[in-house]
């Protein structure tokens, strides 16, 4: 019976260590099954995060090669359009030689052209010109670099701030919130900004007007003082004027009339004065207002920069945890650079069209350019035919108005000679007649003389010397014929002089009029090329600031390079460390099937063990059965035997085993732990560890959800504003994390 009730607990024990190990057993599978279901949750997240990464480097590498192809693009345009400067430049100094100084002094001394004045941008120097267009850009400013930079660093932070969000299920709304965030921050500095411009600016009026009354002030303060000073020297005047007031009433009066009007001027100088004295307490209220204000928005502006670095650091710290918790990076880096060499080849294509695009233009440009250049010429051919021609004119107008004098001389001439040929020869007839006449009166008193011979010689005489006179009145009526026939000759070929002088003049006309058209054709020509220096000065700093955007995405891209080569190499040596656990994990299940085998052959020697027990201690009471009951009966004067030596040892031998499986039993744990032990061992400190950092001890609870934690991990969410619980997502508070002590 003793034996009996010995071996029940001892089976009631076994039975309990097995129903222990078959719920430690359902209890590790349970285990597995929600870290499996946990890996699997934040694989699918680094998933997400990882498609979000390539899809923000994919946008970057975008952005760089339309900025590298606009670049490109920028560069040729301002390449072309300074090949034509250079060559207008080329054709302006063999148009106008010698330019350099006074481009208008020179055309107007070349061509003798009295028209509009060319535009005042032209008087400056073309070498100086030339050079303002062809040399580079000058740097930005300090400060704006500084801005530039302060930009890039915002940016870097920022990206990396979206990046850390990207580690849990919530990714579109974490993004949403910081991007939210973001242009809330960005819109409070800008207001923030433009307020203290304001603020600024209204100092700066507040301190000019300072100025302005402060020497109004000065002014009436000298003003006061001359009126005093004119006051003392008006009751000098009067102290003096009293002891002689019997001589001179009238400079009395004046002097009364003086201190009034010294007084009022007084007056008016005091009033002003307190305004004065007013406006400039106001003043002093409002820039000590004005001050305070910037103080407190100085201070609340230091605030919201300290709250947002301290959400750049715990932004940083996640981006840290992300970088050690990123796996499968290969077959996405893989598909991204299909993708990139694919986007790259398209660009390209683009790329080349549009180079064709430019080089046909370049092609019409130049095309222009020679027309121009043609046209150009003509006009210097023009100039030159232009002048040629008015010296022609001025030789015309010259030889025509010699020619008029000539005319006019030659009528004058003519007319005086018609009347004075005619008038001599008239007075000559009319001689001959009275000497005819009386040469008939004489020759009638000659009939009548007895010498008639005399006569008739006389007659012959006088009738010869008419037809003489007859003669030579018929050469005078030739010459004058002549005369008027040469007169008439030469008005035609005035005639025809004025008709040719007319054409001239008519061409003359022309040729100015198509000068002044290339003149104004200039004109437009250097508005054109002044508004090509425009928009080149306008293109050369969009051109730097996309230089600058460039650089900076250039950098960017060079950080999320670095940032994905070390997380593909955090995922290699991940994928390392999964291999040697699988291995382990595969050797450890072997070792852990061959312990259960052994195990249960030690179960049923164990049980073998104990059915002999059983069976030894049946024999031994039977034994002993028989020993007492003949002792019983036999007298009792009959000594007893005492045991033998070998019983004793088996018994003392029971003993010891027996002592040692109930201390066993009692401490649960055996002198030297077995490997499955060992393992539920480890498995039950891991459950006191913390499954984020898989480090610390749990030492908070979500009064939520149960769920334990260490301290650390909680206060890393709450600051990065994570309100789920990292193993049931369920949403928690601040006042719902709880402290747990151990006892």
């Amino acid at each position: 019976m003793d034996e009996r009730k010995r071996s029940a607990p001892g089976r009631l024990g076994n039975d309990s260590k097995r129903i222990k190990r078959e719920d430690s057993d359902l209890s590790v599978k349970d285990e597995e099954g929600a870290t499996d279901k946990q890996l699997r949750e934040r694989n699918a997240a680094l998933r997400e995060a990882l498609q979000e990464k390539n899809r923000r480097i994919d946008f970057l590498e975008q952005k760089c090669s339309d900025l590298f192809g606009d670049r490109h693009k920028t560069s040729m345009r301002l390449q072309t359009v300074l090949n034509s400067w250079s060559i207008l430049l080329k054709t302006l100094h063999t148009l106008v030689p010698d330019s350099s100084k006074d481009i208008e002094r020179d055309i107007k001394a070349q061509g003798d052209l009295d028209g509009q004045p060319l535009p005042v941008d032209i008087k400056c120097e073309l070498d100086e010109w030339f050079l303002s267009g062809t040399e580079p850009t000058l740097d930005v400013k300090d400060e704006d670099a500084g801005s530039w930079k302060n930009e890039n660093a915002f940016t870097k932070a920022w990206v990396e701030s979206v990046l850390s969000k990207f580690s849990g299920k919530d990714e579109p709304d974490a993004l949403k919130r910081a991007v939210d965030a973001m242009q809330r921050a960005e819109s409070d500095l800008l207001a923030c900004q433009d307020k203290l411009q304001v603020y600024k600016r209204q100092v700066r009026e507040l301190k000019q007007d300072l100025n302005k009354k402060e020497a109004e002030r000065h002014a009436a303060c000298r003003r006061y003082d001359r009126s005093v000073h004119q006051q003392t020297a008006v009751k000098e005047t009067a102290s003096t004027s009293n002891g002689a007031a019997h001589q001179s009433t009238g400079n009395s009066h004046e002097l009364h009339q003086t201190v009034d009007k010294l007084q009022t001027q007084l007056k008016e100088a005091n009033e002003m004065l307190e305004k004065a004295l007013a406006e400039t307490r106001k003043a002093k209220t409002m820039e000590y207002e004005i001050r305070q204000s910037m103080e407190s928005m100085e201070k609340l502006h230091e605030e919201k920069i300290e709250h947002m670095n301290e959400q750049l650091a715990s932004t940083k710290e996640a981006l840290q945890k992300l970088k050690y918790k990123s796996k499968d990076i290969e077959a996405h880096m893989h598909e991204k650079w299909e993708k990139k060499v694919s986007k790259s080849a398209a660009d390209n294509h683009k790329l080349k069209a549009k180079l064709d695009e430019a080089m046909i233009k370049n092609a019409d440009l130049r095309l222009r350019l020679t027309t121009f250049s043609a046209y150009k010429d003509q006009f210097s051919d023009y100039k030159v035919l232009n002048a040629s021609l008015e010296q022609e004119l001025a030789g015309t107008k010259q030889q025509l108005e010699h020619a008029r004098s000539k005319h006019i001389k030659f009528e004058k001439f003519h007319e005086h000679a018609i009347t004075s040929a005619n008038e001599s020869e008239i007075n000559h007839l009319l001689t001959q007649l009275r000497d005819c006449q009386a040469s008939l009166e004489a020759l009638q008193n000659d009939i009548k003389h007895p010498e008639l011979s005399k006569a008739t010689e006389r007659e012959a005489a006088a009738r010869r010397e008419l037809e003489t006179l007859k003669i030579k009145l018929m050469e005078t009526e030739k010459k004058c014929v002549a005369l008027a026939d040469e007169s008439e000759a030469k008005q035609d070929i005035m005639a025809t002089h004025e008709e040719e002088i007319n054409t001239l003049v008519a061409e003359i006309e022309a040729v100015a009029k198509e000068a002044e058209n290339v003149r104004t054709q200039l004109n437009k020509t250097m508005t054109k090329l002044s508004d090509r220096d425009a928009s080149l000065a306008k293109v050369n700093a969009a051109l730097f600031k996309a230089e600058q955007k460039n650089s900076s995405n250039f950098e960017e891209l060079a950080g999320v390079r670095l940032q994905v080569a070390s997380l593909v190499a955090l995922q290699k040596t991940q994928k390392t460390l999964e291999a040697g656990l699988q291995e382990t994990l595969k050797l450890k299940e072997e070792e852990l099937e061959s312990l259960r085998e052994h195990v249960k052959n030690i179960e049923k020697l164990k049980t073998g063990v104990e059915k002999e027990k059983i069976n030894y201690a049946r024999e031994i009471k039977i034994v002993k059965q028989t020993y007492t009951l003949p002792r019983s009966s036999d007298a009792p004067s009959v000594d007893q035997k005492a045991p033998c030596e070998q019983c004793e040892v088996y018994k003392r031998q029971e003993e010891e085993r027996n002592e040692k499986l109930r201390v066993a039993r009692a401490s649960g744990e055996s002198g030297e732990m077995s490997e499955i032990e060992r393992y539920e061992l480890l498995e039950a400190r891991k459950k006191l560890n913390c499954s984020v950092c898989q480090d610390a001890p749990k030492e908070v609870m979500i009064s939520k959800c149960s769920h334990m934690f260490c301290k650390k991990c909680m206060d890393d969410n709450l600051k990065a504003r994570n309100r789920k619980c990292p193993t049931c997502k369920k949403m928690f508070g601040q006042d719902d994390v709880k402290a747990v002590w151990w006892t």
